[in-house]
């Protein structure tokens, strides 16, 4: 996913040029990465739930 990836380097960026602190930036990320990270999983785990249980 390099769209992605430019995407969240793009955004990290523009929060530390508008005088965003970068610990802050690293902690939206690290909040990122869990939230995307469980629907990702949850997701996924319905869906193999569904196609097992047919």
């Amino acid at each position: 996913m390099d769209w992605l990836d430019q995407l969240v380097t793009n955004l990290q960026a523009i929060l530390v040029a508008s005088g965003v602190s970068e610990r802050w930036v690293l902690l939206w990320q690290g909040i990122a990465i869990v939230v995307w990270t469980t629907l990702t999983t949850i997701i996924a785990w319905g869906a193999l739930r569904f196609v097992l249980e047919r």
